[in-house]
């Protein structure tokens, strides 16, 4: 993620910008995750976001946002990522 910010960890920067943060991890079809549940405003509405990391070896690449359960497309989740590192 240091395109957004080599600053501060992932962690730190979603746990900054969400509230009731959640982090997990689980495997699935041979593959290790990080999911990520927290709540922010989207369109002037609180809702719940999940982002999923997908851990590949050494690297990782976000998978998947989901709002209130619904997947959004890669714009949605670009647009969120550039808002979560803004003050950084």
């Amino acid at each position: 993620m240091t395109q957004y910010s080599d600053a501060v960890t992932i962690e730190d920067a979603f746990n900054d910008f969400f509230e009731k943060e959640k982090w997990s991890a689980y495997k699935e079809n041979g593959y290790s995750y990080v999911a990520f549940n927290g709540v922010c405003e989207y369109l002037g509405e609180e809702v719940d976001a999940r982002v999923v990391f997908k851990i590949t070896g050494e690297k990782f690449v976000v998978d998947h946002l989901d709002i209130n359960g619904v997947e959004q497309n890669d714009l949605i989740l670009y647009a969120l990522l550039a808002k979560v590192y803004e003050s950084y």
